[in-house]
């Protein structure tokens, strides 16, 4: 399970990529709040869980996908589903 979890995490992070390279040709703004969200993301996992940190991680970045839905809406979804699978994984295989 260790390795599922891996590489669900790997792909996550090769399209996150993606969608902050996107956001610095956008915007430079854009592109550090996308490399920058994981730390949130983080940060939040600290304090209020994975779950709910997600939540909050993705609805701010929705407001960024939806005004660029054809360049970075599949590798969202993508992400969204592989986070999904990695909670979900990690909730039902805790020791």
């Amino acid at each position: 399970m260790p390795a599922l979890l891996l590489a669900l995490n790997v792909v996550a992070l090769v399209c996150a990529l993606y969608i902050t390279v996107k956001a610095f040709q956008d915007s430079v703004l854009w592109g550090l709040f996308f490399l920058f969200t994981p730390v949130v993301y983080y940060l939040l996992t600290t304090k209020v869980g994975p779950v709910i940190a997600g939540a909050i991680v993705i609805g701010l970045q929705l407001f960024y996908v939806k005004n660029h839905w054809s360049t970075v809406g599949k590798a969202y979804m993508v992400i969204i589903v592989l986070f999904l699978g990695s909670v979900v994984g990690s909730l039902a295989f805790a020791e």
